[in-house]
């Protein structure tokens, strides 16, 4: 009867932080840096994401380095799923 419980309370959990019972996601993120343009570092970031990974949230940066020097820094959100393979993942997308 324990075991039942446990299992029921994992799977509230699960629930409440947004997993299905399909598969739990692993949440990440990426960052990269350009000094030419924020598309730039948009497509570094976008090149470091984890096969299969889902992009949740993303946010770029311009910083005045001083001399009229910018730097564009973008980091990106991301989700992925857990426990699957590399085939069923490609069908999620």
């Amino acid at each position: 009867m324990n075991g039942w419980r446990n299992c029921s309370t994992a799977m509230a959990a699960a629930a409440l932080l947004g997993f299905s019972a399909q598969g739990l996601a692993a949440e990440g993120s990426v960052s990269a840096q350009s000094p030419l343009s924020r598309q730039q570092a948009w497509q570094k970031a976008m090149a470091k994401l984890p096969k299969g990974a889902v992009v949740t949230n993303s946010r770029c940066n311009d910083v005045e380095i001083g001399y009229s020097n910018t730097r564009y820094y973008c980091v990106l959100t991301f989700t992925e799923p857990v426990g699957l393979t590399e085939e069923e993942a490609a069908t999620q997308k």
